[in-house]
């Protein structure tokens, strides 16, 4: 029968690990996964860095948006604001006035159509 504990000493000796292979290729092979680990963690950091980046260059760009996107919006309000009130008094002026008022309204209409049909020709 075999000796476990002395053919474990004979490949001791002979400068072998357990599987049989010498231990110089078990070291190279760490030195490998090892090397290859590094360079697995060094390209995550530089894809980490260049997210980072780009966050920071998105992020600027949104503070400097914000007070333009204030801008459109006050715009917005007032616009809406001249259209209500335009709406009102086109309302006014159709429940108060005659059919004089309207053909008036009408006409002005028309001619505002023609207007800019001859400025965009």
């Amino acid at each position: 029968m075999y000796n476990r504990a002395g053919m474990s000493a004979n490949r001791a000796k002979l400068g072998l690990d357990r599987s049989g292979q010498p231990d110089q290729y078990r070291d190279t092979s760490s030195q490998l996964l090892q090397e290859d680990a590094d360079r697995g963690i060094n390209q995550l950091a530089d894809t980490v860095s260049m997210i980072k980046r780009g966050v920071e260059g998105i992020s600027i760009e949104i503070r400097k948006g914000d007070p333009l996107l204030d801008d459109i919006d006050e715009g917005m309000v007032s616009a809406s604001d001249l259209l209500k009130q335009n709406m009102e008094k086109i309302t006014t002026l159709i429940s108060e006035g005659s059919t004089k008022h309207i053909c008036y309204l009408a006409m002005f209409v028309v001619f505002v159509f023609l207007f800019l049909y001859y400025l965009m020709k």
